[in-house]
């Protein structure tokens, strides 16, 4: 296998169906409310919720993420990548973030899922994709590469 580190503006189709965790966070509340999706987040979103406990007390604690699973053929393109350097629990802010403008499908999908959202970087490690060779920044890769991408000749 070999390692493609995409540029911002790469551009890939999903080649299988995505499960990731969508972090409730204001970046991504937009994305998650739409139709597609409806998560039901209001728009201030923040990651932390207070909760009661049980001596009546509130606590600060960390919303967890909620899994939405993106189609096959969903149409991504990178739009940031943010890797922090540092070691720990800085690792865990290390993420991805896509604009996505692509049709549902599906016989109960409908509409289309427009916008930027984040995931982090341990999810997208795990999708499968072809790349646009249009694109693409690395020739060597498009050349290498040519079967694994969307193109007029090979659909």
């Amino acid at each position: 296998m070999r390692l493609l580190i995409p540029t911002l503006g790469t551009e890939m189709t999903l080649d299988e169906d995505w499960t990731f965790g969508l972090h409730r966070e204001s970046r991504n509340s937009k994305f998650g409310n739409q139709p597609g999706l409806a998560i039901g987040w209001p728009s201030w979103c923040a990651p932390h919720d207070w909760v009661k406990l049980p001596d009546g007390t509130n606590e600060w604690v960390n919303t967890p993420p909620t899994p939405v699973t993106l189609p096959k053929g969903t149409v991504l393109k990178v739009d940031r990548i943010y890797i922090r350097s540092k070691s720990g629990d800085f690792r865990n802010f290390d993420s991805v973030t896509f604009y996505c403008n692509s049709a549902l499908k599906g016989k109960a999908a409908k509409g289309k899922l427009k916008g930027r959202f984040w995931a982090k970087l341990e999810d997208v490690n795990r999708m499968e994709v072809l790349f646009d060779p249009l694109t693409t920044p690395i020739q060597e890769f498009r050349e290498v590469r040519e079967a694994d991408f969307i193109t007029p000749a090979n659909p």
